[in-house]
């Protein structure tokens, strides 16, 4: 049976993806602009990029009967819901999935449906922002309406802040790399900064009825750019609170018209409640599926797979503790000179997985020249409340420089390789590079700790 694959990025850290659906007894072929870094588990590659609609349907022309489509990538949504509707497999359909890829239009969409969401104004031109920052107020939150991974997302504290960073993010959107960024065509989002913790909901909806899997709380942001330095699961928050964020997230997911499919939604808990700020037509990125099956036991891309073969995913919660992941965002631009050691903080209380986002020789560039980590880890505990200490103090462990070795000199940087395509173009969050040895069975980039229950792999 054949089942085609979207894929911008192609590489190792997609390849417990291909693997897991071909024991699923899924032909995988491959919908991507190379070959895969690691082939495993791929029957066959059609050349075309997965973020072009007419492309990919042109491409994909020969391959005749298709079982079902797979997606984990925010940018390939349309081409997701061209094939959907194409083949008449299930998945999101195009009305659906310009909803989901303008974040404009799903505003807009939830304010109709009566979804909790904040003020809002959009701009396309430099003269737009001095009206959008009296509408809106200080502070403020400037982001692309067809962005991904908070790529040019930035907090504003005055209208001369606002000013600055559109100039600089307008000038350089038209050219970039990400598919998603070029996409807006020119067109920005100035929105209320939302004060209080963020909260994502992971979801998964199977003929319009749909199942809240997890609750989890974030870490803090990166400020003032929105860099997501972790997850905790279960939020530890009050059960009303919790009722409120799946009820706000459901009642999302039905505004856009979602049917079949696993959804992340993001939220800030607010002193006038809940609010609303996207809906992620697509697992969770990062570390978020691992952290979810450790907490309960679903596998968020087992049920993206069985959701694309028509079939009712379990989602059953086995397992209650804590999970949690954390990155390590150094606070000024370094190359990553060695991670080899990064594996001894497995050693570590409670630690089950080491993600390494980036390569030795690789510079890390703080936003918004660039927007990955250098590491993450994943733990376990008792509560969540113990895995996120145990998550937190392993980051700490890594930016003391003893498991990971990062040179700050400038001379040094400049003579680094040049930086790559942000993985966020590939799939939403970015997943692990290849990096060194894991445990058995894991992706490349991702080392797991033997014994006690090793973490999922990485899906993204």
């Amino acid at each position: 049976m054949t089942y085609l694959f979207l894929d911008p990025g192609a590489d190792a850290g997609r390849r417990d993806v291909y693997r897991l659906a071909q024991s699923m007894g899924m032909g995988v072929t491959l919908v991507a602009p190379r070959d895969p870094a690691d082939p495993t588990g791929v029957d066959r590659r059609v050349d075309a990029n997965p973020t072009d609609p007419a492309a990919v349907l042109i491409a994909t022309a020969p391959v005749g009967e298709v079982e079902g489509v797979v997606n984990c990538s925010e940018s390939c949504l349309r081409s997701q819901a061209a094939l959907v509707q194409r083949h008449g497999v299930p998945g999101i359909d195009p009305a659906t999935a310009a909803l989901c890829r303008d974040k404009r239009l799903m505003m807009e969409r939830f304010a109709a449906a009566g979804v909790p969401i904040g003020r809002r104004e959009v701009v396309s031109d430099i003269a737009e922002i001095p009206a959008a920052a009296r509408e809106i107020g200080c502070p403020g939150v400037l982001k692309p309406s067809t962005g991904v991974a908070s790529l040019f997302t930035v907090r504003y504290d005055s209208e001369a802040d606002l000013d600055r960073w559109f100039s600089e993010f307008h000038a350089a959107a038209s050219d970039h790399h990400s598919a998603a960024i070029r996409e807006m065509e020119g067109r920005w989002l100035v929105e209320e900064y939302l004060d209080g913790p963020g909260f994502s909901v992971e979801s998964v909806t199977l003929d319009g009825e749909t199942t809240h899997v997890a609750v989890c709380r974030k870490g803090e942001m990166a400020k003032p750019f929105f860099l997501e330095t972790g997850h905790t699961c279960t939020a530890p928050v009050a059960p009303a609170v919790l009722d409120e964020l799946t009820d706000v997230a459901g009642r999302a997911i039905a505004a856009l018209g979602i049917r079949d499919g696993v959804t992340h939604s993001e939220m800030k808990l607010t002193d006038r409640g809940v609010r609303m700020l996207e809906v992620g037509a697509r697992m969770g990125g990062g570390s978020i599926r691992q952290v979810v099956e450790l907490a309960t036991g679903v596998d968020l891309l087992a049920a993206t797979l069985e959701l694309a073969r028509g079939r009712h995913p379990d989602v059953e919660r086995t397992r209650v503790r804590g999970a949690a992941s954390r990155s390590w965002f150094p606070d000024r631009p370094c190359l990553v000179r060695d991670l080899a050691r990064a594996d001894e903080l497995l050693d570590l209380p409670g630690i089950v997985a080491v993600n390494r986002w980036i390569r030795a020789g690789d510079v890390y560039r703080l936003p918004p020249d660039g927007y990955r980590e250098v590491l993450g880890v994943v733990a376990v505990g008792d509560t969540p409340e113990e895995a996120t200490a145990r998550a937190e103090a392993a980051v700490a462990e890594a930016a003391r420089g003893e498991v990971v070795e990062v040179d700050y000199d400038p001379e040094a940087i400049a003579a680094a390789r040049p930086p790559e395509p942000d993985p966020a173009d590939a799939a939403s969050g970015g997943r692990p590079l290849s990096a060194g040895a894991g445990g058995a069975g894991a992706p490349a980039g991702v080392a797991t700790a033997h014994g006690g229950g090793a973490a999922p792999e990485v899906a993204l």
